[in-house]
C-alpha cells in the first residue's frame, strides 16, 4: 500500500441529503443544483447504495423474538 501525503489529497467533500416522499421533486432539485452550483456535485440515489448491500445486510439478530 502506498501512502499519499495529506497535502496531495483532495479537499474534504460535502454531502447534501435531500429527503422527501416519492415524487416530491428531490431529483429535479438535485439536477437544478448541479446546473447552477459553482462546484461539481454527484447525484446518487439511495437505491444505488441499497443495491450494493449483500442480502440481509441490515437484518438484526434478535434473541427476544
Amino acid at each position: 500500500m502506498t501512502l499519499v501525503p495529506r497535502n496531495l489529497l483532495p479537499n474534504n467533500g460535502c454531502i447534501v441529503v435531500l429527503n422527501g416522499t416519492s415524487s416530491s421533486g428531490k431529483t429535479s432539485l438535485a439536477t437544478a443544483v448541479q446546473a447552477v452550483a459553482p462546484e461539481q456535485y454527484l447525484h446518487v440515489q439511495l437505491n444505488a447504495f441499497r443495491d450494493m448491500e449483500p442480502v440481509g445486510y441490515f437484518a438484526r439478530e434478535r434473541s427476544d423474538v
